[in-house]
């Protein structure tokens, strides 16, 4: 039972670190030195919040592997913890009906 809790736990943290995220913006960024009206040219000023951009994102995808691996595992440990309550119901009512109860 405590896996199952401490992956609910890490599920909840992901969840946090997920809501706490900033601004995001995918991709890379390059210095180039010539400057053109491109619709993805960044100011000289804006380069730090664009960077913070950047590894919010990174930090995204980051937390929803880790989100999807546990919730992955938190889906088999509840699948065997029901069969294996299945199984131990069905040998009681076979071991009851064995004994005449």
């Amino acid at each position: 039972m405590t896996d199952l809790r401490m992956l609910e736990a890490k599920i909840a943290k992901v969840k946090a670190a997920l809501a706490a995220l900033g601004d995001l913006r995918p991709g890379t960024l390059s210095q180039q030195y010539n400057v053109c009206g491109n619709p993805g040219f960044v100011r000289r000023e804006d380069v730090p919040a664009v960077r913070t951009q950047l590894r919010n994102y990174q930090r995204l995808r980051t937390l929803v592997d880790t989100w999807i691996s546990a919730g992955l595992e938190l889906s088999r440990l509840r699948r065997d913890q029901a069969r294996a309550r299945r199984a131990k119901t069905r040998e009681a009512l076979a071991h009851s009906r064995k004994n005449g109860v």
